[in-house]
């Protein structure tokens, strides 16, 4: 779109504070896959919708929780929860239990880093990636940091917020070129930095040594609890029974008796074990 075309009108925006981006694409009168263009390309920003059903793992956690925890007021010491906003659509919800285990658990929408946008725009819509990365950060922090979700997921699964919405109405509208990577140094450099940030704190994934040692332990429990060995076989209902039994044997107590990821990424973890055994990985 060059700053010389005349647009096209568009229909009244919904007063919507955020939509799933079909919704979006439809008000707009563009497809899905424009949007994820616009994103790759920085000029405007996706979001996922995160809480305590979906699993995450943030590069380095405990910046992040002592961080936040410098805008809440732990109360002497005692046990407390206390909810921080970062973004107006994102919140921390800070749970201290005791003066050294403070857990952190995000709600709301997050911001989905650029690159992995770009690999959901040349592949398929209905392709999951199995992995997102997105970035967080607040008035009160001095640096970003990274969330890992561990689940696949497609472009159906992420969000505009209202922000975004007006952006791409505009532009649309009145034919008004797009600030993006391409023309705006301010984004370019935002770009790099949250690049920067990938490259150095991304926590290692599937290691085939790491995959190895939790399909042998997993294959070693259910040996020990009578289970059938083809259960392996079926993640969804192996995860299930797994957990069954870390809580029948309070295993993992700071984890809450769980294993503490999604059925996703223990199918995952095991398939990369499994090709690993099968290759003789270390």
């Amino acid at each position: 779109m060059t700053a010389k075309s005349k647009g096209r009108p568009l229909p009244p925006l919904l007063p919507l504070e955020y939509c799933k981006l079909d919704r979006a694409a439809r008000m707009l009168s563009c497809e899905v896959e424009d949007i994820l263009h616009w994103g790759a390309i920085g000029a405007i920003r996706l979001y996922l919708m995160v809480d305590e059903n979906r699993y995450a793992e943030i590069g380095d956690h405990a910046n992040f929780i002592a961080d936040v925890e410098k805008v809440l007021v732990s109360g002497g010491g005692r046990p407390f929860q206390k909810s921080y906003r970062i973004t107006p659509f994102l919140d921390a919800i800070v749970t201290k239990n005791n003066p050294t285990e403070p857990e952190v658990l995000l709600a709301g929408l997050c911001q989905i880093h650029r690159q992995f946008i770009e690999f959901a725009y040349n592949q398929p819509l209905d392709i999951p990636l199995n992995e997102w990365v997105c970035i967080i950060h607040g008035d009160w922090a001095t640096q970003y940091y990274a969330l890992w979700h561990n689940e696949a997921l497609t472009p159906a699964d992420l969000y505009l917020t209202k922000d975004e919405l007006s952006v791409l109405y505009n532009a649309i509208n009145t034919g008004q070129t797009l600030k993006s990577k391409y023309n705006d140094t301010d984004i370019a450099n935002s770009i790099a930095q949250n690049n920067e940030l990938i490259s150095t704190i991304k926590p290692e994934r599937n290691s085939p040594g790491r995959a190895k040692a939790v399909t042998a332990l997993t294959e070693l429990v259910l040996k020990l609890a009578g289970e059938s060995d083809d259960l392996i076989n079926n993640p969804h209902k192996l995860h299930r029974r797994i957990n069954e039994l870390m809580l029948e044997h309070k295993a993992n107590e700071c984890g809450g008796y769980d294993l503490g990821i999604t059925d996703i990424a223990y199918r995952d973890l095991i398939g990369a074990g499994r090709a690993a055994l099968k290759k003789g990985g270390k």
